[in-house]
């Protein structure tokens, strides 16, 4: 996987939400972003129609069939606009999103665990990954790009 810089702001106005990520859209052209970040290098595609790009801010974004599916952010200083972020506890997942975030038990981790919190209509949310107490990365995307485990599959 090839590598990209882009400066995100660590600052509270770059939140995660079910729409993206700072300029970063669900849902957005390939194009689009290109236009809007015209020094990204993309990975070879793993899976047909399916593109990845991490940076070394913490973001990876991926592009499925032209347009971008999903974000996922590592770094704690990203945050939702509930303040939740990496490193944040279970609890404090639970305590802000309530009965909308579902807890899964994660693939490959026995002691690890998803959160979904998604709109309906949209199909669109954002998930925490967790080691079983404290979230290690979070995403937002479209369904089913939101659940994949093993980047596009």
């Amino acid at each position: 996987m090839m590598t990209f810089s882009v400066s995100y702001a660590k600052a509270p106005q770059y939140l995660l939400s079910k729409d993206g990520f700072s300029g970063v859209k669900i849902g957005m052209s390939k194009q689009a972003l290109d236009e809007g970040h015209p020094h990204l290098k993309y990975s070879d595609e793993v899976t047909p129609g399916c593109l990845e790009v991490e940076d070394d801010a913490g973001v990876t974004i991926m592009i499925e069939e032209g347009y971008v599916t999903r974000v996922q952010v590592n770094e704690p200083h990203y945050l939702t606009d509930k303040n939740i972020h990496v490193g944040s506890t279970e609890q404090e997942v639970v305590a802000a999103y309530g009965k909308a975030a579902l807890k899964e038990n994660a693939k490959y981790d026995e002691n690890g665990h998803f959160f979904f919190v998604i709109d309906a209509q949209s199909k669109k949310g954002i998930s925490f990954e967790t080691d079983g107490k404290k979230v290690t990365s979070m995403y937002a995307g479209k369904l089913p790009s939101l659940q994949y485990v093993e980047g596009c599959l």
